[in-house]
């Protein structure tokens, strides 16, 4: 590990508890976080928590479609049988009664009496659901309840769900109600069998494990066949009376996220997790803010101590990916024996961005180094071969690869001529500005300046390493490289300095590449023949006029530049035409040149060698006297030569 000052240590320091606490915040507030989180958490609920017996205290009688087929209509459930229910329970010897179902309409009238009579005449404890306007209930239903409630006890049967994700997670004990506190429908039965409540207004809810036997958490019958159970199977136990139908009052648990889950939970079934949990006086054991920010604070320490380890990168983030894993396992294991739920998403998170930033902190000091390593080789050595040799040492022997590269040749016309006419001084400062300026952006396209003479400069793409879009970038970089020229001749001929134009050549081709020379000395360069057609359509520009000269290897793979043809050339030495083309500015930034849509019907004229194009291009050179490749074609048609193939006599 890498020793630190003691200010580092600081730092490293303050990094951890800022990205602990930034965690810690987005945990809370940041409601992608939170949903993940409870996702993991729900998980282990769902697969972790240990297996429980079958409740005894609890019995669930449940309405279902078999239930409700047996009854004249759905819903409301028939309150005379409800009425028969009460008293069959009653007879059968039950400890106390949950009635989860809402009377908030009326039915048959005479039917509504014989329950509320039945009701009035119970001798068990009991408790009837009652919901409000945050239940989706209307001010008419609940004014039905409360009147022909009244006197009843009741208490919410309202689910708390996550507004994040929806899933129940929290039971209410007790809620305010117009400044009065009252009851859950879960809490007021447990207080009716005189079990002492808990002080809290709302508990994490703890859902009972599967029984061994696979069989439901709650022992459960139909409503419609009570009456013809033993007496022993209800005798001294609480019942919950609910619905258990496909489409109403189900919602999502934990436990909906196990494989041995299903989709969502009735509602009645969550008052009797909620229940039980009342009676056991069994609370989930939830890490305090400051425990649960200990956790992340840990995490992020165990990502610096591994980020400062002297290991490869890859054996670093294997590590990690075990650290994070075996951290993980521990808070299972914590839960499945404790039933301590730590959180594992967001520390995590804190893990990755603490170890990342302090890699990143730890790069930066390296770059700072290997800079002053490397800065005696920077000004004569593209920065990416610098990268390439110093992340590969290997590299420096001789040797090469072959391999398809674009090259780009420039040359500052009438340099000559300028340094017979220019104090020497003057001179150098005028050409390292020149080169500065043309050599940063080479390098800003990805180029490798191969070499610099006099005023031309060389720079190769696609090599060494590899650049999907070479062609493309080297373009581009000639367009961007004409631009600076055009503009930096501009300036100093404001300063009576007469700086030529600079004709740049472009050729794509395969050619050898590596560390030529002997032993003591050598160069990174380029060999072959693509190289010397890259050089010679550089000097094409002098004889067509133009600044940039492209061949039609490269065009073909920039496809998202514009060119427009220039025509097709012989070079001395060769035996085959050449396609050449200029770069055409699609922004009109140079508003000399004709319309390419102009330029491409004298162009094709020009190549089926028609009677009319002469006339076409002296029409174009009067109205775009600017542009020297019109006025190029316009001379060679009135010399007497036609179409588009030209045969260089010259190099």
């Amino acid at each position: 590990m890498r020793s630190l000052s003691t200010k580092e240590y600081l730092l490293v320091f303050v990094l951890v508890v800022g990205v602990s606490a930034l965690c810690f915040i987005g945990r809370i507030y940041l409601p992608l976080f939170r949903v993940a989180e409870n996702w993991v958490s729900d998980l282990r609920v769902a697969t972790l928590t240990p297996n429980a017996a079958q409740s005894e205290l609890i019995v669930v009688v449940a309405i279902n479609e078999d239930t409700l087929a047996e009854l004249s209509y759905r819903s409301p459930v028939d309150r005379q049988f409800l009425s028969k229910l009460l008293r069959t329970l009653e007879t059968k010897g039950v400890r106390a009664l949950g009635i989860d179902l809402l009377f908030d309409q009326p039915t048959e009238p005479d039917k509504d009496e014989e329950f509320r009579t039945t009701l009035d005449g119970l001798n068990v404890p009991f408790v009837v659901a009652w919901a409000d306007t945050k239940d989706g209930l209307t001010e008419r239903q609940i004014s039905f309840m409360d009147q022909y409630l009244s006197g009843i006890p009741r208490g919410l049967a309202r689910v708390f769900k996550d507004p994040h994700d929806g899933t129940v997670r929290t039971m209410l004990v007790r809620y305010d109600r117009q400044g009065d506190s009252e009851l859950s429908l879960a809490a007021s039965l447990t207080n009716k069998v005189g079990h002492e409540l808990p002080s809290e207004t709302k508990l994490p809810l703890r859902y009972r494990g599967w029984p061994e036997s696979g069989a439901v958490h709650f022992a459960t019958f139909p409503a419609h066949t009570i009456e013809h159970l033993p007496d022993d199977w209800l005798k001294d136990r609480i019942v919950l009376i609910g619905a258990d139908l496909p489409l109403d009052d189900r919602h999502r648990t934990p436990l909906s996220v196990g494989v041995r889950g299903q989709a969502e939970m009735a509602g009645v079934y969550i008052h009797a997790h909620a229940l039980s949990q009342l009676l056991q006086s069994s609370q989930p054991r939830f890490l305090f803010w400051l425990e649960e920010f200990a956790v992340y604070i840990l995490f992020g320490f165990l990502g610096v101590l591994l980020a400062l380890a002297p290991l490869p990168v890859i054996a670093r983030g294997l590590i990690s990916l075990v650290v994070i894993i075996l951290c993980w396992a521990a808070g299972a294991l914590l839960f499945n024996q404790s039933g301590i739920m730590v959180p594992l998403v967001m520390p995590t998170l804190t893990f990755m961005i603490s170890a990342g930033a302090v890699t990143a902190w730890m790069w930066r000091q390296e770059q700072a180094q290997r800079k002053f390593v490397t800065a005696a080789f920077g000004k004569y050595l593209s920065p990416v071969v610098i990268d390439k040799l110093v992340a590969n040492p290997d590299q420096l022997r001789l040797g090469g690869e072959r391999r398809e590269m674009t090259f780009l040749f420039t040359d500052l016309a009438g340099f000559t001529s300028l340094t017979e006419q220019t104090d020497p001084e003057m001179l150098v400062q005028l050409l390292n500005h020149y080169l500065d300026g043309v050599c940063d952006i080479a390098i800003a396209y990805g180029g490798t300046i191969d070499k610099i003479v006099g005023d031309a400069l060389h720079v190769i793409f696609n090599a060494p390493l590899d650049q999907a879009n070479h062609a493309e970038c080297a373009v581009t970089c000639a367009l961007a490289m004409d631009q600076f020229c055009q503009s930096y001749r501009t300036a100093k001929q404001a300063g009576d300095i007469e700086l030529g134009v600079t004709r740049i050549g472009i050729n794509t081709g395969w050619a050898s590449v590596g560390n030529f020379g002997g032993e003591k000395r050598f160069d990174y360069t380029a060999h072959g023949d693509p190289i010397n057609v890259a050089a010679r359509l550089e000097s094409l520009n002098k004889y067509f006029g133009t600044r940039i000269c492209v061949s039609q290897t490269t065009v073909d793979q920039a496809q998202n530049v514009s060119f427009r043809p220039m025509g097709d050339v012989i070079l001395k030495g060769k035996t085959e035409g050449i396609s050449v083309y200029e770069p055409y500015y699609d922004d009109d930034s140079c508003h000399d040149q004709t319309p390419i849509e102009e330029y491409q019907t004298a162009y094709e004229l020009l190549r089926l060698k028609d009677s009319n194009v002469r006339d076409r291009f002296d029409k174009l050179t009067r109205e775009y006297p600017g542009d020297s490749l019109i006025a190029f074609h316009s001379q060679r048609l009135n010399a007497g030569e036609v179409g588009h193939r030209i045969t260089m006599k010259d190099k």
